[in-house]
């Protein structure tokens, strides 16, 4: 891999040379090399920082970096500012009106040791198939994630709803899509989950599991996931709110909040689950009909029955806290 050093590096190169016309994009390229303009990303260096992302990456590090000297807007302040743009907010649910709506069962409320669930919490890679995930599971894991546990008006702001994640200002703008592979109890196609109506709407009908493969760079616990769920984030939720570098931080810390829920409820339901942040944005974007101004991936995850593979062979923590005590 190859990028461009600084523009002053330009100065080295013989343009008498790169003017003739038997040279081709080879002798260029070559050229650009031996002269420092394309500078190799050295991955195996030592010094591991920022510097080492491409430069696009870098510029937009640095330029959300918050410098401002500014102070935290009192209750009351914000609240007047929120009031004169309420009417502007948007919808903070999301639904496709005109899709086949399958209702889910209402959430039990199911007995689970928290630090159990912490503590065997893992990414399981490799699922084995299972058709059987009943409709009961898929509505705890979804509801518990990114399900709303209340509602409220408030008149500075609006619309508000509370969700068993913190949702940063209060804007709730993480979304959930579902894509069933394998699972009996629903079709196969790809869902939206409704957090207003606690349903799946659905978007598209069919087995998508070879494009999903392929949406996330051909990654082998696609083909054996029963279904995969995708979380993104509504950024004019977000921006309505906050229009400074904190606003598009809060994006993923929510995001992770998430991905934890996700993570300890699987871990609870004895199902597998496993995060891959590695995907085609444009390509899922037009899988999900959205629209990439306003909604943005911010993970998939694989859902199965837990096979307990993981890339680490990993001890309990009960084999882990014995083995340090025999090492002293």
């Amino acid at each position: 891999m190859l990028y461009f050093s600084s523009p002053k590096d330009i100065e080295k190169l013989n343009t008498n040379e790169l003017e003739d016309e038997s040279i081709n994009l080879v002798s260029v390229t070559k050229e650009f090399i031996n002269k420092g303009v394309l500078v190799p990303v050295n991955f195996a260096k030592d010094d591991y920082s920022i510097d080492t992302f491409n430069k696009s990456i870098q510029y937009f590090y640095w330029a959300n970096k918050e410098d401002k000297d500014e102070n935290y807007q009192s209750t009351y302040n914000e609240f007047w500012e929120l009031n004169k743009k309420r009417y502007l907010q948007p919808s903070i649910y999301k639904n496709y009106a005109s899709s086949k709506t399958i209702n889910l069962p209402f959430p039990t409320e199911f007995s689970s040791d928290l630090l159990k669930s912490i503590t065997n919490r893992q990414s399981i890679r490799y699922t084995l198939h299972n058709n059987d995930i009943s409709l009961q599971t898929l509505s705890n894991l979804l509801y518990y994630s990114n399900g709303e546990a209340s509602y409220a008006f408030d008149m500075g702001m609006g619309e508000a709803i509370f969700k068993y994640i913190p949702t940063p200002g209060g804007r709730a703008s993480s979304e959930l899509y579902l894509v069933n592979f394998e699972v009996n109890s629903i079709p196969y196609g790809i869902f939206h989950y409704s957090v207003k109506s606690n349903s799946l709407e659905l978007i598209k009908k069919g087995n998508f599991r070879k494009i999903m493969f392929n949406i996330a760079g051909n990654q082998e616990q696609v083909k054996t996931t029963s279904l995969m769920l995708i979380s993104t984030s509504r950024i004019d939720r977000i921006a309505w709110k906050y229009q400074d570098a904190a606003g598009y931080r809060a994006i993923y810390l929510e995001a992770g909040a998430l991905m934890q829920n996700l993570y300890l409820l699987a871990s609870a339901l004895e199902l597998g689950i496993g995060v891959i942040g590695t995907f085609k944005d444009k390509e899922i974007d037009s899988y999900l009909n959205l629209d990439p101004d306003k909604e943005i991936v911010t993970a998939l995850y694989t859902v199965g029955k837990r096979k307990n593979l993981t890339r680490f062979d990993r001890p309990t923590l009960e084999e882990y806290r014995k083995a340090n005590d025999q090492n002293g």
